[in-house]
């Protein structure tokens, strides 16, 4: 279904998703648009699939409609494992990502992104960004092709909403850290530097209005990935020296105090 998402079809109506148009966004949400949406969303829900060694999982139409999750097979997809090892599963996941890449299907999904018409859009790109990520060297790819969207993660860390935008963006965050850390990345690193990203995980972790019955699962969920990519981003002694002494004194106080709160209150 990926292939959808590159407009590859003959039509008169013009997708706003199209790398060759300069100013997208004036370009009303057609039906190809539609049909991009659609393979976005069921390509993000295969690959998470996969990534987990499950046979099933909800299509667009299967939650608009109101139908039970479908096995893959049943769904149309043909390359599903035939034995249900995890080397199976992964072998095929890798083999989807690598599809992905070689279509220019990844520069669509950042067009997507990028669109600011449709919230959900944003969230469902970065749920397949996460899931293709996953692969170190996607990771890498990513980093090197799209120079400011390591500044737009985090910007959207800090100012998004917290289920589309905030826990989507931290989850992308995490795999692209780990690629800067183990690659010793130090331009992107000083990226993360420059923006104060971890003085933003850790004011975020005082935000009272996410302490809400509402929202406090979810919360939760952010905080959880918050201080993975915090271990990822400070695991390195060479790393941390990066960080000048009066803002790395400042930060790593605010953790320790957070974290000696939680354990006695939380």
């Amino acid at each position: 279904p990926f292939f959808l998402l590159q407009n590859i079809k003959p039509s008169k109506a013009l997708s706003p998703w199209n790398a060759k148009l300069d100013n997208s966004t004036t370009i009303p949400l057609t039906e190809i648009a539609t049909r991009q949406l659609e393979a976005l969303f069921n390509l993000s829900q295969l690959l998470f699939g996969l990534a987990r060694g499950e046979q099933s999982n909800y299509t667009f139409r299967d939650l608009q409609l109101g139908h039970p999750p479908r096995r893959f097979r049943e769904a149309g997809f043909n390359k599903f494992p035939n034995n249900n090892g995890s080397a199976g599963f992964f072998g095929t996941f890798q083999l989807i990502v690598n599809e992905i890449l070689k279509s220019g299907a990844i520069d669509i999904v950042y067009m997507m992104y990028k669109d600011p018409r449709i919230r959900c859009v944003k969230q469902k790109s970065l749920d397949l960004l996460t899931n293709i990520t996953t692969l170190n060297e996607i990771g890498y790819f990513i980093l090197d092709r799209y120079c400011q969207f390591l500044i737009q993660l985090i910007q959207g860390i800090r100012d998004g909403h917290l289920i589309e935008e905030k826990i989507p963006s931290l989850s992308v965050l995490i795999r692209l850290c780990k690629v800067i850390v183990e690659k010793n990345l130090l331009n992107h690193y000083q990226h993360l530097i420059d923006m104060q990203f971890i003085d933003i995980l850790i004011d975020l972790f005082e935000y009272q209005q996410y302490k809400t019955n509402e929202s406090i699962v979810y919360f939760i969920k952010f905080e959880s990935l918050a201080l993975q990519c915090l271990y990822i981003m400070l695991q390195c002694a060479s790393h941390v020296d990066m960080w000048s002494e009066s803002r790395s004194s400042n930060t790593f106080s605010k953790l320790l105090l957070y974290n000696i709160v939680q354990i006695n209150f939380g």
